[in-house]
């Protein structure tokens, strides 16, 4: 018995020290890059509280953190074996909830999210209504939240967007 609990607990320790090690050689030097992404995106507009509401109501905001962290992990590590991204995700996922707040990983969303026209809400809103993200109208913030789950089905004005706006009630969260 003293053997399985010794072994139990050596193996913990190497767990949590694979864990450290991995937070100072991948995450670290990327902190930095994240808190840049987080800052591209302070803002008190009426919009951002717009789609924050209607991307939770979308994708649920554990669904946005692991998106952030999948991503993260992906375009940190490459092409490979799936099996490997998928592991790497939850350390990346593990590490962006210890390091930063929901509002933050929120942000971090809107500057991550892939589009047609580049990465980034901001980017979507020039290249989809050539207009900043300000300035778009409730609809238009609705049919750019769609498009997150697959930029090419669910194109601004086409009619997989409508559907999904409708059958998800995303447009209802502007007001609240």
């Amino acid at each position: 018995m003293k053997f399985i609990i010794r072994t139990v607990a050596i193996l913990l320790a190497l767990s949590l020290i694979y864990i450290g090690i991995y937070f100072i050689v991948e995450i670290r030097p990327h902190v930095s890059e994240m808190d840049e992404m987080i800052r591209e995106y302070e803002t008190d507009s009426l919009n951002y509280s717009s789609i924050k509401s209607m991307a939770v109501a979308e994708e649920g905001i554990d669904g946005i953190g692991n998106y952030v962290g999948h991503s993260l992990a992906v375009s940190n590590v490459g092409s490979g074996f799936r099996g490997a991204w998928h592991l790497l995700g939850l350390h990346w996922q593990l590490w962006i909830r210890l390091l930063y707040s929901e509002d933050e990983i929120f942000r971090l969303w809107l500057a991550m999210v892939p589009y047609g026209g580049g990465r980034g809400m901001q980017d979507a809103a020039q290249f989809h209504f050539e207009n900043d993200l300000d300035s778009l109208n409730c609809h238009q913030l609705a049919q750019l939240v769609v498009m997150v789950r697959a930029p090419s089905m669910f194109k601004p004005g086409s009619e997989r967007s409508v559907n999904r706006i409708r059958d998800h009630g995303v447009v209802l969260r502007c007001d609240s």
